[in-house]
């Protein structure tokens, strides 16, 4: 159906629209894919280095991240450098007031040495004394704290290489708490434990430009803890995030909470801590936009010179095929002189200087043999005319019927007046005819068949209202009526009767013609349906040869739309059916 479709657009379609359409559909399948692809990858190249842009920022910040972290490692040890501190710590048993008092102020120094710590702790594990400084009293207070052991996390900064543990305390404002412990170097017994707390003031700061950026910047331990972040986004959905991210090299666009990221991280050398960055894809869709703008602004321009350039091609090709076109039109008017030398290639010079010469002998062999031929039917036909001529026929029987008025013999001039009508029908132009013309003239047909047969014919017609007005083919009626007599007789009896009946039933004409006749064997009755199918066989068999003709009339002059059926029993009669469809253009042959 497609096919069809394409090849009845194609034989319609001029050669210049033809070409055209395929020139721009090369274009399209060859230089489109390109602009696609260049676009991807331009798009691709801009992800990779945004990708390597904050990779680089990530790892300068967790730098300085490390560099200010080690400042706190120094800071947590200044009190470990003083030697009086250290013996204090040492000893067994309650400090006495003078140790407590240089401890104390041993404390306040320390503290008072940084503005970022907010507080300051102190568990001597020895004495069992615990001293503390916060930013808000300022000033130091012993408190009550039996079992250091129970701190969070005691067993990880009381081992190990570094004696050390960050560990990030929620809340709205939220703050890193940092223990250390102070150790004999003989056998790492703990002496002391420091444990600050400190603000993310220099997170803060380092992370500015993320916060601007609308970026998701976190901080997350080996623990899988969240120790800092930028983000709103819940410490579940960072964490998945992060554990993805470990197993796609950082650098794979993700999805989280139903927004699109790029992901970028870095882990810090010096401590057990990554830094993970999440990037809107919205931040980056103005430059992807610029891309493709730029992309369509090429592709644009591209399909403005092809189809210029292919206009401009085209036109040159096909104005010669045109120019060759409209003078064969000439041609087909009967004009014969020869074409004039195109040219536009080597092809139509060769296509132009051929028809020239088959022109040229069409035009000498119409010289010589058109004009004798034409007069030769003229005089057949003026001969033809001569020897029937309608109109000695129809004063004959006229004269005929106007004897049998004077002498009383109507039956006689109901038979001649029937005779001149049937003649005038058959013998006047045209292949259709309305259905009224045609019952009219199967009328006359019976009455002369009646006059002949008496007492062994009789017949009914009914005919549907409204549908008098209807073309049908000339004499196709008839020959069904003829050929039920013909057939029908053949019976023991000789009887027959026959019924016309004539129904319209929606767009279709249903003529029948039935009679009670002899009826048809089944043998002869497959031969006729074969016929009918389109099945030529070839036997002697031509007693049915009008309805086999009228059959293939109707297929011709319907387009297969129009035909007969038929249906017989042996002694019982037959049934003959013309269906043709109305209310609808036909082509005739």
């Amino acid at each position: 159906m497609i096919l069809d479709l394409i090849k009845q657009s194609r034989n319609s379609s001029p050669l210049r629209t033809q070409l055209g359409v395929l020139l721009i559909a090369s274009f399209i399948l060859i230089i489109l894919p390109v602009i696609a692809y260049t676009y991807i990858s331009n798009s691709r190249t801009i992800i990779e280095q945004q990708v390597d842009v904050q990779t680089k920022l990530l790892r300068q910040e967790a730098l300085n991240l490390d560099s200010y972290l080690a400042e706190i490692d120094r800071y947590s040890l200044l009190l470990r450098h003083d030697a009086g501190f250290m013996d204090i710590i040492k000893k067994k048993g309650p400090l006495d007031y003078r140790d407590q008092r240089s401890v104390q102020g041993m404390l306040r120094n320390t503290f008072y040495s940084r503005n970022d710590i907010l507080s300051y702790r102190l568990y001597m594990v020895n004495s069992g004394e615990n001293y503390e400084i916060e930013a808000r009293l300022n000033k130091v207070n012993s408190f009550d704290w039996d079992d250091p052991s129970s701190l969070p996390y005691y067993g990880v900064f009381t081992s190990g290489r570094y004696y050390r543990y960050f560990m990030p305390v929620a809340g709205e404002e939220g703050y890193i708490r940092y223990f250390r412990t102070i150790i004999r170097i003989e056998n790492q017994e703990p002496l002391a434990i420091v444990e600050l707390a400190f603000d993310t003031s220099h997170l803060d700061a380092l992370t500015m430009d993320h916060r601007r950026e609308g970026e998701n910047l976190y901080i997350a331990d080996d623990e899988s803890r969240i120790l800092y972040k930028t983000t709103d986004l819940p410490d579940s959905l960072l964490l998945n995030a992060a554990e993805r991210l470990s197993n796609s090299s950082f650098r794979d666009s993700i999805r989280v909470g139903g927004y699109d990221y790029i992901a970028v991280s870095y882990r810090s050398p010096g401590y057990n801590y990554t830094l993970y960055n999440l990037i809107p894809r919205t931040n980056l869709d103005s430059t992807l936009t610029e891309t493709r703008n730029l992309s369509l602004l090429i592709g644009f321009i591209a399909v403005i010179l092809t189809l210029g350039l292919s206009s401009l091609y085209i036109r040159l090709l096909t104005t010669p095929l045109q120019q060759l076109s409209d003078q064969l039109a000439e041609v087909g008017t009967g004009n014969f002189s020869s074409l004039e030398n195109i040219g536009g290639s080597r092809e139509i010079v060769q296509l132009t200087d051929s028809f020239n010469a088959m022109t040229r002998e069409i035009d000498d062999l119409i010289k010589k043999t058109y004009v004798s031929a034409l007069n030769e039917k003229t005089a057949q036909l003026k001969a033809l005319e001569a020897q029937l001529n309608p109109h000695m026929l129809y004063n004959t029987l006229q004269a005929i019927s106007s004897e049998a008025i004077v002498n009383k013999q109507m039956k006689i001039n109901f038979m001649i007046t029937a005779l001149a009508n049937m003649l005038r029908y058959s013998i006047k132009g045209g292949e259709f005819v309305s259905l009224g013309s045609e019952i009219k003239h199967v009328r006359d047909y019976l009455m002369l068949q009646d006059a002949r047969f008496e007492d062994e014919l009789s017949y009914e017609i009914d005919v549907e209202q409204d549908s008098e007005d209807l073309e049908i083919p000339k004499m196709s009626i008839q020959t069904l009526v003829e050929n039920s007599i013909i057939h029908g007789m053949q019976g023991p009896d000789g009887r027959v009767h026959l019924k016309v009946s004539v129904s319209l039933k929606g767009n279709l004409l249903r003529i029948a013609v039935e009679d009670n006749g002899s009826g048809i064997s089944g043998e002869r009755l497959d031969y006729l349906r074969q016929q009918f199918s389109g099945v030529r066989l070839k036997d002697d068999q031509t007693s049915s040869l009008g309805l086999i003709n009228l059959n293939s009339r109707l297929h011709i002059l319907y387009e297969g739309k129009a035909g007969l059926e038929i249906t017989s029993r042996e002694e019982k009669g037959t049934c003959v059916v013309l269906t043709i469809p109305v209310f609808e253009e036909h082509l005739y042959v």
